[in-house]
């Protein structure tokens, strides 16, 4: 599988399927697994990361670096700690709470159909509208209220404070590869390894909605579906 953006990357995979080995335009990611299908070790331009996990499958232990970091979950599986931040859940297994260790904290709160409809980020209040697809199609936070414009993925987005539209372009898993304004600058461009992570970013404006067209949470830069 061959994907042309910013250079050509090239996917490789084993047997079973499973991604093995991804070339990059400027470094290789090399991947290896267990029996079960977890991920054991993963070479990144040369740099070693190991993964060990439980009987259950879960990870425990992440070591990169000789610094190995333990994980913690609580008795239905959901994540306590990890290397970035502690976690707390609701009855129904929701992340109600984030707090990283570097200070920052993120609430999160939800409606009877298990939307996330509001959340804090740092005190600072963000609410959303979901349309009958469960896809926002409103944001409103201190700086106003920005609309959403979707088809069979995000197209453009409109900003009341700004007063003018910005249109999506996507790749073809849907995930936001630039946005640009009404006279056609771009504004912001994105890439992305294999994995979700956002490996180019460079925004004028804010912009949630980047890796398959989902929400990432700036705190904890986890996606939100």
């Amino acid at each position: 599988l061959k994907r042309q953006l910013g250079g050509e990357t090239l996917y490789h995979y084993d047997p079973l399927n499973q991604l093995n080995k991804v070339e990059y335009p400027s470094y290789t990611e090399e991947l290896f697994y267990d029996r079960a299908g977890n991920r054991t070790r993963r070479l990144v331009a040369g740099e070693e990361e190991l993964y060990r996990y439980d009987p259950r499958n879960r990870l425990m232990a992440y070591t990169k670096n000789g610094v190995t970091t333990m994980f913690q979950y609580d008795n239905a599986g959901n994540l306590l700690v990890d290397d970035k931040a502690r976690y707390s859940y609701d009855a129904f297994n929701r992340t109600t709470r984030v707090e990283t260790f570097d200070g920052n904290v993120q609430v999160n709160r939800y409606d009877a159909e298990g939307l996330r409809y509001e959340m804090e980020e740092n005190g600072n209040l963000v609410q959303f509208i979901f349309n009958q697809e469960r896809e926002v199609v409103t944001e409103e936070d201190s700086t106003g209220l920005t609309r959403l414009i979707r088809s069979t993925e995000l197209i453009a987005r409109s900003s009341e404070s700004a007063r003018t539209y910005y249109h999506y372009a996507s790749d073809e898993m849907g995930s936001t590869t630039h946005i640009v304004d009404e006279n056609g600058n771009v504004q912001n461009h994105y890439g992305y390894d294999a994995w979700g992570k956002i490996t180019v970013k460079e925004e004028a404006i804010p912009n949630r909605f980047t890796y398959y067209g989902q929400q990432i949470d700036p705190i904890t830069q986890q996606y939100y579906r």
